[in-house]
């Protein structure tokens, strides 16, 4: 119902009345601040035209994204690296402002490059069975591209060692070569030195042993194919089935 003129005037003139109106104010004030702020924090938008939007230039290299952001009129500063496991070394990892929000001109962007794979520690696998060394070194990221053996006291086809050694970082994906017990020496490696490839793997297989690694090497005055070195050497040690590498003689 509409109050009438020559009612409300006198009314508002009251004390009671213009307490009304400040408090009808108050209210008025308060309800447009909570809708501003409300507004402000749910669609942040440019508060003045001059305002620049934040480039993305995540996974660009660190010059490009250094680039880009001053020609857009930022200033640029690398805060530091942290690992990635698909970028490379360098490329942008995180920035900060992030991108799309809006800031003043000559605004600060800190960029953050990619270390690379995160590194893990080499797992100590010394004394357990060789499968199952091969199978931890597998499950920590780690590829064994060979095993090599040596004679040892401990028991045939443990564990001895990695190269590179346990504890050293490395990246995913890093190949080692695992060392396991070739059992106690017990058998005099003879000399082959002079022999050919095929008769020295019959001198050897006499004894109990087996020819590794074979190495061509151009030795002057040598007829090609005999073996002009062994590792180990001749009247050393070995274990029984080990193996002996042969460096032979090949033409210039």
């Amino acid at each position: 119902m509409r109050v009438p003129r020559h009612v409300a005037a006198p009314f508002l003139s009251t004390a009671g009345g213009r307490r009304l109106l400040k408090h009808l104010g108050i209210v008025f004030a308060a309800t447009l601040a909570g809708y501003l702020v409300a507004a402000l924090w749910l669609y942040p938008a440019p508060l003045f035209t001059s305002d620049l939007v934040v480039p993305r230039v995540l996974e660009l290299s660190g010059g490009e994204a250094q680039r880009r952001l001053i020609k857009d009129g930022f200033r640029v500063k690398f805060a530091g690296t942290m690992p990635h496991p698909k970028l490379p070394i360098g490329a942008i990892v995180w920035q900060d402002p992030p991108p799309l929000t809006a800031f003043g001109e000559g605004a600060l962007v800190q960029l953050y490059t990619s270390s690379g794979p995160a590194q893990a520690a080499i797992p100590d696998v010394v004394g357990l069975d060789g499968p199952l060394a091969s199978q931890v070194l597998n499950a920590g990221g780690l590829v064994v591209k060979s095993v090599d053996s040596v004679s040892a006291p401990t028991e045939r086809g443990s564990a001895l060692a990695t190269r590179p050694a346990a504890g050293i970082a490395v990246a995913p994906g890093t190949g080692l070569v695992l060392v396991v017990s070739a059992g106690p020496a017990s058998t005099s490696i003879p000399d082959v030195t002079g022999l050919t490839t095929a008769r020295a793997r019959e001198a050897l297989f006499k004894v109990g042993l087996s020819v590794g690694r074979v190495t061509p090497q151009v030795a002057a005055g040598k007829v090609p194919g005999t073996v002009i070195g062994q590792r180990p050497a001749a009247g050393a040690m070995a274990a029984k089935d080990g193996r002996i590498d042969l460096i032979v003689a090949k033409a210039p």
